[in-house]
C-alpha cells in the first residue's frame, strides 16, 4: 500500500513558502534523472546556505520538494533528498529569535521520520539514508529539547515535562562518546524539574552529522 504524507508548509519569515500538500511517496519509482536533477537542486541550496544567501537556497529547496516525475498524479522524490532540503529549510529559521517557524519544521521532520522509520525501530544506520535519519533525530530532538528549556525559564512545568520528553527521545539515539551533548541536555532539564538551582557547566551544545550522497565524507556542524 502505496504511503503518502502531506505537509503543510506555511510561510516564514525569510522567504514565503506558497506550497501546500507536497507529497512523498515512498514505494513510486523515480527516474535517475530527475533524481540527479532534484539532488542538483539540493546541491545548489546548500551552497546558497552556505554563503548565507537563504532566499536563494530556500527557493531552491522548495522547488526541491515539489519537483519530480509526476506518476499517478504524484509528486514524488526519494526519501534522503527529501530528508535533506526538509533539513535545509529547517536551518533557514533556526536562529531566528522567534521559535514558531523553527519548531512547525521541526514537527514536520519528526512525523516524517517516525512515519517512514516505525519510531526509529526501523532504521538501517550502514546506510546514507539510515545515518541520515539517526543524525536528524538526534538533532531535532535534542534542538527541541533546549528550545523547551529555554522557554520554561526553569520554571514552567509543562513546558520542563515537555522538554523532558524530547530529551528523553533523543537519549535512545545514542551511539556512542560523541553523544555527549544530548546527555547533558537530558541532565540539566531534570535536574529543573527536580527543583535543582543550574549547573554550573550547564551549555547548550549541538552536532549534525550527515552523509553526502557523492562522497563517504561526514559533514559535521557544531553549534554553541
Amino acid at each position: 500500500m502505496k504511503k503518502t504524507l502531506f505537509l503543510l508548509i506555511t510561510a516564514t519569515s525569510l522567504f514565503a513558502l506558497n506550497l501546500s500538500k507536497v507529497a512523498y511517496t515512498q514505494n513510486m519509482p523515480i527516474t535517475p534523472e530527475s533524481e540527479y536533477n532534484i539532488y542538483k537542486l539540493i546541491k545548489d541550496g546548500e551552497t546558497y546556505l552556505s554563503k548565507g544567501q537563504n532566499k536563494k537556497a530556500g527557493d531552491l529547496f522548495i522547488k526541491a520538494i515539489s519537483k519530480a516525475k509526476r506518476l499517478d498524479g504524484e509528486r514524488v522524490i526519494s526519501q534522503y533528498d527529501f530528508l535533506i532540503a526538509k533539513y535545509g529549510l529547517l536551518k533557514l529559521t533556526e536562529n531566528e529569535e522567534d521559535k514558531k517557524d523553527y519548531k512547525k519544521m521541526a514537527k514536520s521532520i519528526l512525523r516524517f521520520l517516525d512515519k517512514t522509520t516505525n519510531n526509529g525501530k526501523d532504521i538501517w544506520e550502514e546506510g546514507d539514508l539510515g545515518k541520515l535519519q539517526l543524525n536528524l533525530y538526534k538533532y531535532i530532538l535534542n534542538s527541541y529539547a533546549n528550545i523547551l528549556y529555554k522557554e520554561s525559564k526553569r520554571e514552567n512545568k509543562k513546558l520542563l515535562k515537555s522538554a523532558n520528553y524530547y530529551a528523553k527521545r533523543a537519549k535512545m539515539f545514542i551511539r556512542g562518546d560523541e553523544d555527549f551533548y544530548i546527555k547533558d541536555t537530558n541532565r540539566k532539564i531534570e535536574n529543573a524539574i527536580a527543583g535543582n538551582p543550574p549547573l554550573k557547566d550547564e551549555k547548550e551544545v549541538q552536532i549534525i552529522k550527515f552523509i553526502s550522497k557523492d562522497s563517504n565524507s561526514t559533514e559535521n556542524a557544531l553549534k554553541k
